[in-house]
This record gives structure tokens, C-alpha cells and sequence, in this order.
């Protein structure tokens, strides 16, 4: 069983990847509310409300830059909120009500979880304490060691990395798609390296097995990598 959002709350897709899922998988979607998305919407509807009010009053427009900073202060720091650990953290609910009833319907004997997002894991972990099922989290990318992710200040990233510590702690096993991946992580979370499995990008476990034999010609098998790279 797979359980995702749905295909429309990505800004990128490729439907031909669905012909790899085998027939057998089950595969439940939710919506994204994109909870932090639309708290941002309102507080900048707001700010322009009161600078539409404030506008048609020019002796007192001092008020309006001052009502603005204010909203913009109260706001932004909520809506920062809600980006820890990502941004999908607002299908957290979803996640759990979903997925426990597909685990109580279908019973199934781990629970597997991948990110990026972050917000998977934290899934996995409740999920994982409330039936009694070994966990295993992948790691697709690293959660706070992601070059690609910044905070606007030490306490975001300190409270970034206690959810991080507290959450990978929980996992019966942690995978990983690099050796660096797995020594980083293990050094952050604190916990022994023995405790890691690195399966890298494009491996297969038996070389008798493929997803798709289509993807073979003359006995050849090609990998094209298309996307972003960074590095530390």
C-alpha cells in the first residue's frame, strides 16, 4: 500500500511513472491543504485591506505602515511555523487518519517511510508507536543537513533538528541513498551507524528483477539523471 497526495499538488508530473507501479499496490491520495500557503494569502489580504482603508485617510497613514509592520510580525513567524519540518506538514492529519485506517484494514507488517518531506516520518513515527509496527525511514535526501534548506533564525533550525533527533530516534532502521547521508545523519541524531542501510539511487537488489523489462534493450539499461544536484 502507498499512501501520497494527490497528483495535482505537485507543480511537476509525469503520469508514464504510475506504469511502474505493480498491479497488486494499493495507492491512496490525499489533498495537500497547504496549510502555511493559504495563512500567507491571508495575512497579505489583510495587510492590503488596511492599506486600502488607510489610504483614502492620508493624515493618518503613519497608522496604516504601523498596523502593517505589526500584522506582518505576528503573521510571518506563524507561517514559518508551519514549515517545520516542510511545508506539506499540514497533511500531517490527513496522514494519521488515513493511514490509520489502511493499517487497520490491511495490516500490513512494516510501515515504510520516504522523504523529502520530513512531514512522512513524523507519519511513520505515530503510526508506527500506535500499532506496534516496525518502522523503517528513508531518507531520499538529509532533513536539516539539506544544503537546500535555510532558516530565518537559530531558533527555527535548533527546532528543526529536536524534531529531526526525536523522530529518526524512533526508527527500527533508517535507509539511506548514500554512505555520507547515513554518517551525517547518525552523527546529527546521535545515534550508531549500525543502525543505517544505504540502498543508493537506481539499485537493484536481484539482478533478475526489474520494475519494467521494457526499460531493457539488447540487454543494456540505461540511467539518465534530469533534476538538481548540490553538495556541502
Amino acid at each position: 500500500m502507498v499512501l501520497t497526495i494527490k497528483e495535482n499538488d505537485y507543480p511537476i508530473t509525469d503520469n508514464e511513472l504510475t506504469k511502474h507501479i505493480h498491479p497488486t499496490t494499493k495507492v491512496f491520495r490525499i489533498k495537500d491543504p497547504k496549510s502555511n500557503q493559504r495563512l500567507s494569502d491571508w495575512s497579505t489580504q489583510v495587510d492590503r485591506k488596511i492599506a486600502n482603508i488607510f489610504s483614502k485617510i492620508p493624515i493618518i497613514w503613519k497608522l496604516n505602515n504601523k498596523l502593517s509592520k505589526i500584522t506582518r510580525t505576528i503573521c510571518r513567524p506563524i507561517i514559518r511555523l508551519l514549515s517545520i519540518p516542510d511545508s506539506s506538514v499540514g497533511c500531517l492529519p490527513k496522514f494519521l487518519c488515513e493511514g490509520y485506517k489502511i493499517i487497520r484494514n490491511e495490516k500490513p507488517d512494516i510501515i515504510f517511510s520516504t522523504s523529502p518531506p520530513a512531514t512522512t516520518h513524523l507519519a511513520g513515527w505515530i503510526l508506527s508507536k500506535i500499532f506496534k509496527i516496525t518502522w523503517a525511514a528513508d531518507l531520499r535526501d538529509e532533513w536539516t543537513l539539506n544544503p537546500t534548506v535555510s532558516y530565518p533564525g537559530k531558533f527555527y533550525q535548533n527546532l528543526d533538528q529536536f524534531l529531526e533527533k526525536s523522530t529518526l530516534n524512533q526508527a527500527d532502521i533508517i535507509i539511506s541513498t548514500t554512505l555520507a547521508i547515513a554518517k551525517d545523519t547518525a552523527s546529527q541524531i546521535g545515534r550508531d551507524i549500525s543502525h543505517f542501510v544505504t540502498i543508493t539511487n537506481g539499485h537493484i537488489l536481484s539482478p533478475d528483477v526489474t520494475h519494467n523489462n521494457n526499460l531493457t534493450r539488447h540487454n543494456l539499461l540505461t540511467f539518465i539523471f534530469s533534476g538538481l544536484g548540490s553538495w556541502r
